[in-house]
């Protein structure tokens, strides 16, 4: 059994990339708790923000194999995913803001019985 806390980074992301499901874990726990703390201080909401860390780490699992993909590249995964969540609600806010809705009152004046 490795000892995962002893490997470093690269290491770990070998590993990862290997499909270990142990070091998949441990990099989970690791580094799960800080990624989750900035994607809550961007989005505000908990609900949101545990969606945005499951989909940074499934995209983390999947990019492993791309030699270049380091720890930055897992924040930056967060930070991007964040910022497209943020601009989408946005973009909801002014829509619903522009779109002027019916009153209630002249809703049911046609309505058949």
């Amino acid at each position: 059994m490795t000892n995962y806390s002893n490997c470093t980074n690269e290491e770990l992301f070998e590993l990862m990339a290997s499909k270990d499901e142990e070091a998949i874990k441990f990099i989970y726990d690791k580094y799960a708790p800080a990624i989750y703390g900035i994607i809550l201080r961007k989005v505000k909401i908990r609900k949101e923000a545990h969606d945005i860390l499951y989909r940074t780490f499934t995209k983390c699992f999947k990019d492993t194999f791309d030699p270049r993909f380091s720890t930055t590249s897992m924040f930056m995964y967060c930070h991007n995913i964040a910022l497209s969540f943020i601009k989408k609600r946005n973009m909801l806010y002014i829509i619903r803001s522009a779109v002027t809705l019916p009153s209630p009152a002249l809703l049911s004046v046609n309505t058949p019985h």
